[in-house]
């Protein structure tokens, strides 16, 4: 399983691996620890079922996403239509009843209290799914109802608030009362339905919107310089001149007060028995070197990301592209510096439309 996910925006990066190794989120946490009694005696909350047996879906209602400025810009006109026969993945988003959303934030809360006896007990997503999810009538509606519109229903995540489907672009289209368009935004074309999607009025409880439908594309945040690394007396900081420093493995943990949870033992390994993983999204292949070199300069043990193709292999980015393999060197570096026990999976493709997985 995946104990975090790594996203192009630094700050999210970085956040989402110190959560990762500290265990400061209500579904990951790297703890070993065994659950309290007070975690063991939380019972499901009693939720009453948001979609009726006999629910009529002929009345429909709009889903309030808010196209991209891009769709609704005049100057980008459609120039041609998308080929409605290609393939397309969607996530439909679910919401929690209301009196269970109130728990799970109580719980969260008191995760976070040292005062409770909830203090740092973690839950698995397997567990919030049971507890706080949607009631199991409901999720065997949406899937019904996906499933009804010509649409694969390819997983419900462990929280029970995410539900995978795919289908042709025209079956998808068909389901959410929408089209799609190829769009022209700053010399890029990119793919997105033409209308914000429509669901049936009786299903609106529990779905709160539709991802997918908008090609989303991802610009590399890192910016970099080729300098020469000193070569002896490394200290926490390293100083590159003109104002430049290095943040090493070793002042990260200072920085982010997480050197006592190394000094426990958890560096990232395992949650209970089970092996971590931690996925990087990327657009490009790194140079094994470069991230060889990385570790021996920071004294880390030796370890390769594992490359995960999404959809065609870019390579490793060069020319103007190659912001795309200097980020995922980053994001792949900061991973074995942050959870150094942990297996770093680059998961790559040349293309982020939203035709890939």
């Amino acid at each position: 399983m995946y104990s975090c996910f790594a996203i192009r925006h630094r700050r999210a990066l970085l956040c989402a691996l110190v959560f990762a190794v500290v265990g400061g989120v209500v579904v990951s946490g790297l703890s070993a620890q065994t659950p309290s009694n007070a975690i063991a005696t939380l019972t499901p909350v009693k939720q009453a079922d948001r979609i009726a047996a006999d629910a009529d879906y002929g009345s429909l209602v709009a889903l309030q996403q808010k196209l991209p400025g891009w769709v609704q810009d005049p100057v980008n006109i459609a120039e041609q239509p998308a080929n409605l026969t290609n393939p397309i993945h969607v996530s439909v988003l679910l919401t929690r009843e209301a009196n269970a959303e109130s728990a799970f934030h109580q719980l969260v809360a008191n995760q976070q209290n040292p005062l409770s006896p909830q203090y740092h007990q973690w839950l698995t997503p397997q567990q919030v799914g049971q507890l706080y999810g949607p009631t199991p009538n409901d999720l065997a509606a949406v899937t019904s109802w996906l499933a009804s519109q010509g649409l694969t229903v390819e997983s419900t995540s462990p929280s029970g608030l995410i539900i995978r489907a795919s289908g042709s672009m025209a079956a998808v289209g068909g389901a959410f009362h929408t089209s799609f368009g190829m769009f022209t935004d700053k010399g890029r074309q990119r793919l997105s339905a033409l209308s914000e999607p429509s669901i049936p009025s009786a299903l609106s409880p529990v779905i709160r919107s539709i991802q997918g439908l908008t090609q989303t594309h991802y610009e590399p945040q890192s910016r970099f310089s080729v300098r020469t690394w000193p070569t002896a007396g490394i200290k926490p900081q390293v100083d590159l001149g003109a104002g430049s420093y290095a943040v090493l493995p070793n002042d990260f943990s200072v920085i982010y007060d997480i050197a006592s949870i190394y000094a426990a033992g958890n560096k990232g390994a395992t949650i209970g028995s089970a092996t971590q993983r931690i996925a990087i999204i990327g657009k490009s292949r790194i140079v094994a070197s470069d991230i060889t070199n990385y570790e021996t300069l920071a004294g880390l043990p030796s370890v390769q990301p594992n490359v995960v193709l999404a959809g065609a292999d870019p390579g490793v980015a060069t020319g103007s592209n190659v912001g795309y393999a200097s980020e995922a060197t980053l994001d792949v570096d900061r991973v074995v510096g942050t959870a150094p026990g942990a297996q770093p999976d680059l998961v790559i493709s040349a293309d982020t439309n939203c035709l890939q997985h």
